[in-house]
């Protein structure tokens, strides 16, 4: 596995309210970000909570884009790897190869952002922007704007880095390269 490069693991978020105010500014927040949210009841239920306050279009958006980003991944298992693994260590080759440094927050990004776009074989037209960085700001507990600086500077001090190209079209170029690594790997049947 590629030095550096940590597997990053879903995160739960905690949110202690004291007030109606507060439990709805932390409602709202989160509507932000996704236009949905998810409440877990004592049993163990999930329900989820879908923002129709913009349009019913923006709704089934928020539905469409969970449904296609949180589905189900089968787990496979290769020479006592999963494919979660072989993933991590291949995105961290491309990354190291870049000149990526593992311990900035922007680089933890790129790599999420790449691995969602490989395991949920997303192409870049079908989502927006905004989409991208909610995911990553999410997983790691920033804001838009947050995860926006830090993945721009990250690719900004990386051998990756083109003037006048967005960061977006980088990160897709990056998941290409890796896409073209694994297409490799299973012509050799290593994967």
């Amino acid at each position: 596995m590629a030095q550096g490069f940590i597997n990053i693991e879903e995160m739960t978020g905690i949110y202690i309210v004291c007030s109606d105010k507060s439990l709805l500014e932390n409602i709202n927040r989160m509507f932000k970000r996704r236009g949905m949210i998810g409440v877990t009841d004592t049993a163990g239920r999930v329900r989820y909570i879908v923002d129709g306050r913009e349009s019913k279009w923006a709704a089934m958006k928020s539905i469409s884009t969970f449904l296609n980003l949180a589905g189900f991944k089968e787990i496979n298992m290769i020479d006592g790897k999963t494919n979660d693994a072989i993933y991590n260590e291949v995105i961290g080759r491309v990354l190291n190869k870049y000149g990526f440094e593992p311990a900035h927050i922007g680089t933890k990004a790129v790599f999420i952002l790449i691995k969602q776009m490989i395991i949920n074989n997303v192409d870049s037209r079908n989502i927006t922007v905004k989409e991208f960085y909610n995911i990553v700001g999410d997983r790691l507990q920033l804001t838009y704007g947050q995860t926006e600086r830090d993945v721009r500077y990250a690719i900004k001090n990386s051998a990756a880095y083109e003037r006048g190209v967005k960061s977006i079209t980088l990160v897709k170029k990056l998941a290409d390269e890796v896409r073209v690594i694994l297409d490799r790997m299973v012509d050799a049947g290593e994967l």
